[in-house]
């Protein structure tokens, strides 16, 4: 019994581990075709669209079937922000893990 639950451990690891390995090689694929600053330039234009869109239509004129794509393009604007926060914070944790190196030419002068 106990056997089968280090496989079943493994597998979970194994699993956790190749989802991973898939993200960071969407978060690579998605740097190269567009960059940080046309991501964020992407959100921001898409979020004011749909600010604009709120202000612009009075909520009782809208059809129903609009009201539901309307809310559906917030979820998505949102998924977007979530995603890039998520991206900005596996950097930073990265940047954490990793020990800090000392820029070459400047040192540490101790003073008394």
């Amino acid at each position: 019994m106990e056997e089968e639950g280090n496989v079943e451990e493994g597998a979970a690891e194994e699993e956790i581990g190749r989802g991973q390995r898939l993200k960071d090689e969407a978060e690579r694929i998605t740097e190269a075709i567009l960059p940080k600053p046309a991501r964020e330039h992407l959100v921001r234009a898409g979020s004011e669209m749909l600010l604009a869109l709120d202000y612009m239509i009075p909520r009782d004129k809208i059809p129903d079937d609009v009201k539901q794509h309307l809310i559906a393009a917030k979820r998505e604007t949102l998924m977007i922000w979530k995603c890039l926060l998520d991206a900005q914070l596996n950097v930073i944790k990265e940047m954490e893990r990793k020990p800090q190196e000392e820029e070459p030419g400047l040192r540490k002068i101790e003073l008394e």
